[in-house]
């Protein structure tokens, strides 16, 4: 009995050192002397002011296109559509949870949103507005045999 259980605790032992070495295998070490001489304009966060111009025109073009939105999806669309709409696109919900608050089949939800989006595609057409289209993301199934 005491052989097994010394066994047990060196292989406990050898993951805890291997758990160790791959936590420092990407790690790089650097000076802060270093990163002080990195100048401002090759920093990670650094921005031309034309690159913060253009963010912040797509900032009010986005704003427009939303106030947009919610205009023709009250004018528009079912009450059904709507909800599915913001809970998938404006809260991020997914299919399931979208499907296990309202009671309904995830496909039910998926063609719902995709009617409602249709819709409001075809209004677009009228007007001089430019989207950006997404896919639906399906969530993965994380339980493989």
């Amino acid at each position: 009995m005491k052989k097994d259980k010394s066994k047990i605790n060196r292989r406990k032992n050898h993951k805890r050192e291997n758990n160790t070495s791959d936590y420092f295998r990407n790690t790089v070490f650097v000076s802060s002397q270093f990163l002080e001489e990195i100048p401002e304009t090759q920093s990670l966060w650094y921005e031309t002011q034309e690159e913060i111009e253009q963010k912040l025109q797509w900032g009010k073009e986005k704003a427009h296109l939303l106030q947009w939105v919610r205009k023709q999806m009250e004018r528009k669309l079912t009450p059904k559509e709507r909800k599915y709409i913001e809970h998938y696109y404006l809260q991020g919900q997914t299919l399931e949870t979208i499907a296990k608050k309202f009671q309904s089949h995830p496909a039910n939800i998926h063609r719902t949103i995709r009617r409602g989006v249709k819709k409001l595609i075809e209004l677009n057409k009228n007007e001089n507005l430019i989207f950006h289209f997404t896919r639906m993301k399906k969530r993965k199934n994380t339980n493989k045999n």
